[in-house]
């Protein structure tokens, strides 16, 4: 967790939030010129420039994300920042197993489950389900970079830390910092629910 607010506070350090509202917005007006000149002698033209800005834009995001990293590496370490990178992106990737597999089928027949979070854990834990989280370990680290990317892939920032030991675990859970961590995830799932375009029961 100390990794993980250094990276981001890193970012406002190093004043990277000041600068992607106004890429943001650029990216989205090159869109619509391009859309709207569909078919002309200019379309072309935006959609090129277009393709151009988004590599050269991200390509700045990625060596942002280098340096934010560096930020977390002076605060928590290298270790702890290592751990902090492989357990969030390895919990991306499983996540979206867990919608596909398990998710998208129940909210085809109208329902949900009331904790999205204890519903991910009981599935990356179950043992029929190693098969599943193994393969989605894998290719989380042997994703490349592509030039589209806003971040590195997570073999290279890895490696950007050198050879590093794993943190081990130290003092009690993130989770453990909600007062009602049951009631958060509730919560989480119910605002989650609400924003589905079919409605679904949640139980």
């Amino acid at each position: 967790l100390r990794a993980a607010l250094a990276h981001e506070l890193g970012h406002f350090a190093g004043g990277d939030t000041r600068l992607g509202p106004i890429v943001h917005r650029t990216q989205l007006g090159l869109a619509r010129a391009a859309a709207g000149l569909q078919g002309s002698g200019l379309g072309w033209l935006f959609r090129l420039y277009g393709a151009l800005f988004v590599a050269v834009s991200q390509a700045v995001s990625r060596e942002q994300e280098r340096s934010a990293d560096a930020v977390a590496v002076r605060v928590a370490g290298a270790p702890a920042l290592r751990r902090c990178l492989v357990e969030t992106q390895r919990g991306q990737a499983l996540f979206w197993v867990f919608l596909e597999r398990q998710l998208d089928p129940l909210i085809g027949y109208g329902v949900a489950p009331d904790d999205l979070y204890r519903g991910f854990v009981g599935f990356v834990r179950a043992p029929a389900n190693a098969p599943l989280v193994a393969e989605a370990e894998r290719a989380v680290l042997a994703q490349a970079t592509q030039p589209w990317d806003a971040h590195p892939a997570l073999a290279e920032r890895v490696a950007a830390l050198g050879e590093v030991p794993d943190a081990p675990e130290a003092g009690p859970r993130a989770l453990s910092l909600l007062a009602d961590a049951d009631a958060a995830a509730r919560e989480m799932t119910a605002r989650w629910a609400r924003a589905l375009p079919t409605p679904v029961e949640t139980l």
